[in-house]
């Protein structure tokens, strides 16, 4: 097991919501080649601030800086290239969600309270916003202050945090005159101390659902891939089952909808198109019943029991396909119940390990 690491840094979730809509009307290919554009031009940005990729699964991203400045400039410069890339004029917005403080790294793998926010933070982000805590405007300095507005509303309320959205139009603030430059290339360099590579995650289900106040979740831990005799499509199948090493207090987060909601050992979360399961999916090609998640023998595991079965994805992006049988969760990718992520309309869970 690799020595754990505590860093103070700042996390950006990035994610680009607007994809569906240009797929249901300009058709997949379209879909595809604006994602891997835009994907291109937020890396370039990204890296102009230093910043560190952790995970990436389809149109969402968790990045890390060194500072909350770094994070700030780089997700308003994210934005601004969205738009003079001209991608915004073919439909594409990213959204945001920033939050920075000490953060648990193994392995690779980013975990604790600060993921877990920053994560809630992008779920309450419009398109074309950037949602931010009092952190990140507290360490983000003066020089940035004019982009800092106050969230004000149920969400706010409902988390009891004080919250801000970045303004990042030179039309809305002076933030033009005001943003950091990209630090100069030595700079750069001695900050590439961070570890790399972290991992997308999904959602699961829990029966009692709980949900849980944001300072208790410390994502992160290490799982076998996803499992066993399921059925197999064109998709590729499900690898073999193996038996997990999870300790017996792990939990298991997922982002759903505004929620960020965790699962340990001694509840689950079913889901499906019924008004009575704990996450109500929406998706036509989802059953009343879909699924549900659960741990079990130290290790997560989904358990399909739909008609169109459920697409697993990896930390690498890799489809997996489970059709009434069982698949053991890896430390963090994405779930999709009843269709491909690519398909209109797919319902998307995020899920991620936690101790």
């Amino acid at each position: 097991m690799p020595d754990q690491q505590v860093q103070n840094l700042a996390l950006v979730f990035v994610d680009i919501p607007t994809i569906g809509a240009i797929r249901e009307r300009m058709g997949e290919a379209v879909a595809r080649d604006c994602q891997q554009r835009s994907l291109a031009l937020l890396g370039d940005v990204r890296k102009q601030y230093a910043g560190t990729l952790v995970r990436s699964i389809g149109g969402t991203l968790l990045c890390s800086f060194a500072n909350a400045a770094d994070a700030v400039s780089a997700g308003i410069a994210m934005h601004r290239a969205i738009v003079s890339g001209g991608l915004a004029e073919e439909g594409v917005l990213i959204r945001m969600g920033m939050h920075c403080g000490t953060v648990q790294i193994r392995g690779g793998n980013y975990s604790g309270e600060v993921v877990t926010s920053a994560a809630r933070m992008v779920t309450l982000a419009k398109a074309g916003c950037i949602v931010a805590t009092a952190s990140i405007r507290e360490q983000a300095g003066n020089n940035l202050a004019a982009a800092f507005v106050p969230l004000e509303g149920e969400a706010a309320a409902r988390l009891n945090m004080e919250l801000f959205e970045v303004k990042w139009k030179s039309s809305d603030t002076d933030v033009e005159l005001l943003v950091d430059e990209p630090p100069p290339a030595e700079v750069r360099q001695r900050r590439k101390t961070r570890p790399k590579n972290l991992r997308p995650t999904d959602r699961a289900k829990p029966v009692p659902l709980k949900e849980i106040d944001l300072r208790e979740i410390k994502p992160e831990d290490e799982t076998s891939k996803v499992s066993d005799e399921t059925e197999t499509t064109e998709k590729e199948s499900v690898p073999k089952k193996k038996r997990g090493t999870l300790p017996p207090d792990a939990k298991l987060c997922l982002i759903w909808r505004e929620k960020v909601l965790v699962i340990d050992a001694d509840n689950r979360v079913d889901m499906g198109r019924e008004d009575a399961c704990d996450i109500v999916l929406q998706v036509h090609t989802a059953s009343r019943r879909h699924a549900e998640v659960f741990f079990r023998d130290g290790c997560f595991i989904l358990s399909d029991a739909s008609a169109n079965g459920t697409f697993i994805y990896d930390e690498k992006g890799k489809e997996y396909f489970v059709h009434k049988g069982e698949a053991i969760l890896g430390e963090m990718g994405a779930i999709c119940p009843g269709c491909p992520q690519e398909e209109p309309g797919c319902e998307v869970l995020l899920y991620w390990m936690a101790e």
